[in-house]
């Protein structure tokens, strides 16, 4: 659902930081394809005035959970396809653990 003056727009890169040059939003988006992610992130502003909403749904019928990241360090760890969405500012990369 997408309320009015909301607009949609997809971008090459997560968004988390200030217009990073090309090279970083290519490594940053190369990351996300080697974990089986997109290499593209759709992002949602408001350009009316006060609040507004966006809502998303997960693509199963599973649980959708809010998580404050300051309640993890800053940092989690999710398996492929558990993203869904999250603030402006928050990076998405990958992380490799061992088996």
């Amino acid at each position: 659902m997408l309320k009015d003056h909301i607009e949609m727009e997809t971008i090459f890169g997560d968004g988390s930081g200030p217009s990073p040059g090309l090279f970083d939003k290519l490594m940053g988006a190369s990351k996300r394809l080697i974990a089986g992610e997109s290499m593209f992130m759709t992002v949602f502003t408001n350009t009316g005035h006060g609040k507004r909403h966006v809502s998303f749904a997960a693509l199963y019928s599973e649980k959708i959970v809010p998580v404050d990241l300051t309640e993890y360090q800053g940092k989690i760890i999710c398996q492929k396809d558990a993203f869904l969405c999250a603030a402006k500012g928050v990076s998405i990369g990958i992380e490799f653990t061992k088996n």
